[in-house]
């Protein structure tokens, strides 16, 4: 029988090949994550179908060069195809990261005959920007060669963008251009501050005035997108919404640390997009039993609690929206339950409006 807790959305960073050094990305210099043979990535597929995800997303992981931060690119896998196949042979419906493979015939038609979603990566719409983030030159000409094929295919394809100082400004650009190619999604996040990103973090990291800004463009291209849906994956976005007096996700907050399901390179399972802190080992142990055993760990129930976290983010009056991002807390500060360093309301005012009784118990997670 299926989990009522299912995921709605399964990620799993199928390979470290990547041959691109894009400056913020948050891959990890791991050990030596090895790349799942055709055999145990079927194995890992057939796991994945029986959590019943609305979507599986065949992303990147690890780097593979030593010595060298990168991201994964899904397509350079060589049994790619095959995986393709048997994960829609699986039931399950399918999305893949595209961020520097080119796709040849076989590739494309691959995508296609699956009804596979592309997500593409789009930094910029200026290629100088796009050539300049990605450390590859040529890389906009490539991803617009991407897109085409796509659109000459009847592949349905969306947009992922990190927002960060070299391309802040652009994204309502990135969203117009998402629509008019006929883009179903523009994915939007804020830089994260891990793997090579780290080292850039302070200098491509957005200012508090430049972040609220950010939001608010963000917020009136998704009031005026029809074709084109603008998804968020910042918690702080909800307390813009609020604000605003707009319409918040029927999601709820975005930040649900131990609800996702996000599956490293080797098979270990991950409670975030971007917490390198595996759970178990998909592999070695049922997923439908890893999840419901992340959803419902004390550790996790308490971080997603904001009353237990430390400082403003403990006492803001928006915490059941936000709480702020902890993997974000976690690599700023070393504290899973500090409040979020990057919240640019803190950074303005000092602390975010709003308290919670005095008394409350706030003990640290058992």
């Amino acid at each position: 029988m299926l989990s009522k807790r299912r995921a709605s959305v399964v990620i799993w960073y199928c390979t470290t090949r990547c041959n691109y050094l894009c400056r913020h990305c948050w891959g990890y210099e791991h050990q030596d994550l090895k790349e799942l043979d055709t055999k145990r990535a079927q194995s890992l597929i057939k796991s994945v179908a029986e959590l019943n995800p609305k979507s599986f997303v065949f992303s990147g992981g690890e780097p593979l060069l030593k010595d060298v931060f990168s991201g994964g690119e899904p397509l350079l896998r060589e049994d790619i195809i095959d995986l393709i196949k048997f994960t829609k042979d699986c039931g399950i419906n399918l999305a893949v990261d595209i961020r520097t493979a080119p796709l040849d015939e076989e590739l494309i038609l691959a995508l296609a005959r699956n009804e596979v979603h592309a997500s593409i990566t789009m930094d910029s719409v200026s290629p100088e920007i796009t050539d300049y983030i990605c450390g590859f030159k040529d890389a906009h000409q490539r991803l617009m060669q991407t897109i085409e094929l796509c659109r000459n295919h009847g592949i349905e394809f969306g947009f992922n963008t990190a927002a960060h100082k070299l391309n802040f400004e652009e994204v309502p650009k990135i969203t117009k251009l998402a629509e008019d190619l006929g883009a179903t999604t523009h994915n939007i996040s804020m830089l994260a501050p891990l793997g090579k990103a780290f080292k850039a973090y302070k200098l491509m990291s957005l200012d508090s005035s430049q972040f609220i800004k950010c939001l608010g463009d963000i917020y009136q291209e998704e009031q005026r997108q029809r074709s084109c849906k603008v998804v968020v994956y910042e918690p702080i976005y909800l307390r813009f919404v609020k604000e605003a007096g707009g319409v918040l996700p029927k999601w709820g907050r975005v930040c649900k640390i131990g609800k996702y399901i996000h599956i490293d390179t080797d098979g270990g399972v991950l409670p975030c997009a971007r917490a390198r802190a595996p759970f178990g080992n998909a592999l070695e142990k049922p997923l439908l039993e890893i999840y419901e055993d992340m959803a419902s760990s004390t550790f996790f129930n308490t971080l997603r609690d904001h009353r237990r976290l430390e400082g403003p983010c403990a006492s803001c009056i928006y915490g059941d929206l936000c709480g702020g991002c902890r993997m974000r807390a976690l690599a700023l500060t070393g504290d899973w339950f500090a409040s979020d360093p990057a919240c640019p309301y803190i950074n303005e005012h000092g602390r975010r409006g709003g308290s919670i009784e005095e008394g409350d118990d706030l003990h640290e997670p058992e």
